[in-house]
């Protein structure tokens, strides 16, 4: 961790505030048995996605991910999966 920086990805969605994933060293290397640092992250282009990248698992650790179908938006937040989340209920 003292060795390498957070990874910030911005997403250009059209509008001014482009929406940040901010993830942690832990969550972007792989470390292997031998102590070599791999980036968890794959280039699209070797594997026939032009300029797309894809983010796995390890990137979301730690983060409660919400998905909007009505909207097609999906957004994410930080959070300690260790507990589950509080949720205020409303009764009609």
């Amino acid at each position: 961790r003292k060795y390498f920086k957070p990874l910030a990805l911005s997403f250009d969605n059209g509008w001014k505030a482009k929406p940040r994933f901010e993830i942690p060293p832990e969550s972007y290397l792989i470390i292997s048995s031998k102590g070599s640092a791999c980036f968890g992250i794959l280039n699209g282009t070797e594997v026939g996605l032009e300029n797309l990248n894809m983010i796995g698992d390890i990137s979301m650790q730690d983060k409660m991910v919400i998905y909007d179908n009505e909207n097609q938006q999906i957004g994410w937040i930080p959070t300690n999966c260790d507990r589950p989340p509080k949720f205020e209920t409303t009764s009609e």
